[in-house]
């Protein structure tokens, strides 16, 4: 079972590892290949583009090849492009390097946790899923700072020689069967959505489109209006993920589970921003507040949406990577765009995460409602 997890946990950190670990390294690339750093950029934002795109496909793959089969596959295909990218001598290897690397990723964050669904019992997998983010959390975290450290000694592409290594490892440590959760899915030859899938996604979705949002606004907020360094924002920003992977840990606690209550102190955290009051000390709180309470229902929204008919967890996982991938990505760019209208980074950042909170505590209330209304008709048929 150990194995188990620490694979699942790999596999989920993939993505993070592919695209944060490579950021220090850009400057440098622009150099080597003497390109226009828009190009450099796309090494990052194309990758995240196939990236989505492999995501809404592993699902379906996995259905006729498996889970473990699809996930090694996909590690081969990473590792495939990061050796590529290691051996690049211009920047259209390096590209099609990267663009490998993206469609080989896809699957590792998507059937990890629809996995986890398959192997661990009710009871443990949410407390399965709060690791599987804590560890997705933490990589975004280390991946630059390794990458930045590795400059210090050897050249660019040992970075993407990393990347490989990882690959190959994670192929290693696949293993050849999973545990079973003991609890078997019933047949079931329709739609495999439901109310908890739909609802589920949806909150996944308004919480990652948060944080998109918290990482597109806050260095303005923070280093140009607070005045703050690049280095104390990076300390802001890595204490703000150390709480939001709190807050995953948290939800193994059923005290941290309250959605109301979690999303209602994430509005309220969001006030000074509101105001519009510039203060370090009340803007660092409301950052730390924020994140682990979006961190603390994370995991247990990723809980709902794979609460399928049958067992096409693999396809109910990838549609949730995809959308979620999607509308966080359409989300924290219109509303940085909207900052051009003169409202100020803080207000907008302040009156879009309380208006994600509102939606999410909607969601919430619907689905709450929709349960209790099932539970009333499974009653009149018992009668």
């Amino acid at each position: 079972m150990n194995r188990v997890y620490l694979y699942l946990v790999m596999a989920a950190s993939v993505s993070a590892l592919a695209t944060d670990m490579i950021v220090p390294a850009l400057p440098d690339l622009q150099k080597v290949f003497q390109v226009d750093y828009s190009l450099i950029q796309l090494s990052v934002s194309g990758f995240l583009i196939i990236y989505a795109i492999s995501q809404l496909c592993v699902g379906f793959v996995s259905e006729r090849l498996g889970k473990i089969k699809t996930i090694t596959a996909g590690f081969i295909v990473f590792s495939a492009g990061s050796l590529l990218c290691y051996m690049a001598e211009n920047i259209y290897l390096l590209m099609a390097g990267r663009f490998i690397q993206a469609v080989g990723a896809g699957a590792g964050p998507v059937l990890s946790r629809a996995i986890a669904k398959d192997s661990f019992p009710a009871e443990s997998l949410k407390k399965a899923l709060s690791d599987i983010s804590s560890a997705s959390a933490i990589v975004p975290l280390l991946a630059p700072l390794a990458g930045g450290a590795m400059l210090g000694y050897v050249s660019w592409n040992y970075i993407f020689l990393t990347m490989f290594i990882f690959g190959i490892i994670t192929v290693i440590l696949a293993p050849k069967s999973l545990p079973g959760s003991g609890e078997k899915p019933e047949e079931y030859n329709g739609s495999f959505m439901t109310t908890e899938f739909f609802s589920g996604t949806a909150l996944v979705s308004l919480i990652l489109s948060s944080l998109f949002c918290f990482i597109t606004l806050t260095p303005v907020i923070f280093i140009e209006n607070l005045k703050f360094t690049p280095f104390q924002y990076s300390l802001v920003f890595s204490l703000s993920v150390l709480f939001f992977i709190a807050g995953n840990q948290a939800s193994k606690l059923n005290a941290f589970t309250n959605p109301f209550l979690l999303f209602g102190i994430n509005a309220l955290s969001l006030v000074p921003l509101i105001i519009g009051n510039p203060d370090p000390v009340l803007y660092l709180l409301s950052a730390i507040v924020f994140n682990f309470t979006l961190g603390a229902y994370y995991p247990v929204a990723h809980f709902t949406a794979l609460q399928i008919k049958g067992n096409k967890t693999g396809v109910a996982s990838s549609l949730t990577g995809f959308t979620q991938t999607v509308c966080a990505g359409v989300i924290s760019y219109c509303v940085t765009k909207s900052t051009s209208l003169g409202i100020g980074f803080e207000k907008v950042m302040g009156l879009s995460g309380l208006s994600l909170a509102i939606l999410s505590l909607l969601v919430v209330s619907y689905l709450r409602r929709a349960k209790c209304r099932t539970g009333k008709e499974t009653k009149l048929r018992n009668l």
